[in-house]
């Protein structure tokens, strides 16, 4: 049986392949190349102390930050800036629709981009790159999400 933290990621990843276009990877080293349909890394980000406990039955409310590097290829500025408001809408679309993540759950709410940049690739189509955050609330019976 995953722990309450596995069962929140693996949740949250099934969701994010959903997301049209891009491919969705966990934790995976950055590639070479940004493929031409766009790539999401979930990152599975600090699960940190539990923000409340609360005792009889014992309930630990947990606070899971992860982090979704995003990329994108386009011409120009202006495509990349466009095909990446498009992937980060998507994925918000996608979390409002359900919050819980199928019940797995209590909350998951996306943050604004960071980091938001372009990048050139030697040889291939420049790309820009942003950080997702997404928060996970959930309660477990443990001390350790």
């Amino acid at each position: 049986m995953p722990t309450r933290h596995e069962a929140a990621l693996a949740a949250l990843f099934v969701r994010l392949e959903g997301v049209p276009g891009p491919k969705v990877l966990r934790n995976a080293e950055l590639p070479q190349t940004v493929p031409a349909e766009g790539l999401i890394i979930l990152r599975d980000g600090v699960i940190g102390e539990p923000e409340d406990v609360t005792l009889s039955p014992v309930s630990y409310a947990w606070r899971h930050r992860t982090e979704l590097e995003m990329f994108v290829r386009g011409d120009d500025p202006a495509s990349r800036s466009a095909k990446l408001d498009e992937v980060i809408s998507a994925v918000e679309q996608l979390i409002a629709a359900d919050r819980t993540l199928g019940g797995v759950v209590d909350h998951c709410e996306a943050g604004p981009p960071e980091e938001v940049e372009d990048l050139a690739q030697e040889g291939a189509q420049s790309f820009r790159a942003a950080i997702l955050p997404v928060i996970l609330h959930y309660t477990s019976d443990a001390s350790v999400a």
